[in-house]
């Protein structure tokens, strides 16, 4: 009998699954300011204004990663990159009716729907108190 090692990749009677990190879909505020690699402070400043924020428990803040993702494209476009147009198209989210599957959708962005997209994130929100 043959003494395998737990990770031996020749050992075919258990099946290996890669494990793919599960990304948050809200940032709470010194996340995001590391996600976009800047201080809080400037995230306050530069970014947060720009934002819609999501309250979480009675004082918590979060932002949605696309949002965020959106705005470091714009940023970097404005400031010398050109903005892959793909990455900055609305997605949209369906969910199945027995909740299995979410997916984006196969058509392709108008130009419209990118200038509505890009004006909802870049559009000062008066803050609620």
């Amino acid at each position: 009998m043959v003494d395998r090692r737990p990770n031996d990749p020749h050992d075919l009677a258990v099946p290996r699954i890669e494990a793919r990190p599960l990304l948050p879909r809200w940032i709470r505020r010194n996340d995001a300011a590391r996600y976009l690699g800047m201080s809080t402070y400037t995230f306050d400043r530069e970014v947060r204004p720009y934002l819609s924020e999501i309250p979480i428990a009675k004082q918590g803040v979060a932002f949605e990663r696309v949002d965020l993702d959106t705005w470091a494209d714009h940023h970097s476009e404005a400031n010398g990159r050109p903005a892959r147009k793909e990455d900055l198209c609305p997605r949209k989210r369906v969910a199945s009716q027995s909740g299995a599957k979410y997916g984006g959708s196969t058509n392709g962005c108008t130009e419209y729907d990118f200038e509505k997209a890009l004006a909802l994130v870049t559009t000062k929100r008066p803050k609620d108190n």
